[in-house]
């Protein structure tokens, strides 16, 4: 992974990986957490 995309994902211990039609994104678990968190759906 370039190292930019590592900076920007700031991956510490968990990370985790979605793909999405065509690509893979990979998050740290902490980001990906909070960033879930806030697009929850209640209806």
């Amino acid at each position: 992974m370039p190292q930019n995309l590592l900076e920007y994902a700031n991956p510490k211990k968990e990370i985790v990986s979605i793909r999405v039609i065509n690509r893979l994104k990979i998050w740290s678990k902490k980001k990906w957490d909070k960033y879930n968190n806030l697009n929850v759906d209640f209806n």
